[in-house]
């Protein structure tokens, strides 16, 4: 009788915990969605990549973790669009901005979307973090999509320890309809021998239907891995509003969504 009583309570104890952690990793999954207006910033003629990026408030350390295809492309930006309010999650910053493109090799209707989220305080878990842009209307240049992360690391040298930045450039990618998706694997000594993470994403898109006038709006999120190892591409689906991978309860996803529209004309129309 004794034992079946102890295997009953081990039991419900097994059940209890097991419904606590479901409800814990519920309450990390729960996303975090900044909704703003964009701030529309017209950009002088003639500056230089650094220039506009600066003005726009946009550190030096993304700046010179840009591929020189996006950089060459920068001085063609003759508007400017902004988000950088930060909600109510204090351990991470998060900005948008988008460029619209003019003149040069520009096609007319192209869009350069830059992302940047910064880690005032590290993550615990180390994962498969991943990032998704979503902008209907708009259809992405798949090879000049990229996302950078940049920490500071400790290492020794000659019996020191002294710290390194670093800045790591992940090549997984996946399409998708409006959509360009891109993962990275936390290295594993974030959260203990590394600082300061910061992640860069870059996206490059044109209108798809440049003869139409159309309304632009601009979803980018960021899924840092909770719970689980590894990452499935086909568990995205960018068209979600605020979490668009699976399993959603093993990620916290960060949404920045534009209120407001880029309003996009025709040449013909302007």
């Amino acid at each position: 009788m004794k034992k079946a009583k102890a295997k009953k309570v081990i039991a419900v104890v097994l059940v209890l915990v097991i419904l606590a952690s479901v409800l814990i990793l519920q309450a990390f999954a729960v996303p975090n969605v900044l909704c703003a207006d964009f701030e529309a910033i017209d950009i002088a003629e003639n500056q230089s990549a650094s220039e506009i990026l600066s003005a726009l408030g946009i550190e030096d350390v993304f700046i010179e973790n840009l591929s020189p295809d996006i950089t060459e492309k920068i001085p063609l930006a003759i508007k400017a669009y902004k988000i950088n309010e930060n909600e109510n999650d204090l351990s991470l910053s998060k900005n948008v901005w988008v460029l619209e493109l003019s003149g040069g090799e520009a096609e007319y209707g192209e869009y350069i979307i830059l992302g940047t989220f910064e880690y005032t305080k590290m993550p615990v878990w180390r994962g498969t973090d991943v990032f998704t842009v979503y902008i209907e209307g708009l259809v992405f240049n798949q090879s000049d999509f990229s996302v950078t992360a940049i920490y500071n690391e400790k290492v020794k040298t000659d019996g020191k320890t002294e710290t390194v930045q670093k800045a790591e450039k992940s090549d997984s990618k996946f399409g998708g309809f409006y959509s360009v998706v891109g993962s990275y694997n936390l290295p594993n000594g974030v959260g203990s021998k590394c600082s300061d993470l910061k992640f860069l994403v870059v996206a490059d898109a044109a209108v798809g239907h440049p003869d139409s006038p159309c309304n632009i709006m601009v979803n980018m999120h960021y899924s840092h891995q909770n719970f689980g190892a590894g990452f499935n591409g086909n568990c995205v689906d960018a068209n979600v509003d605020t979490n668009p991978v699976s399993p959603k309860i093993f990620y916290k996803t960060h949404t920045v969504r534009s209120q407001n529209f880029i309003e996009y004309k025709p040449q013909a129309l302007n």
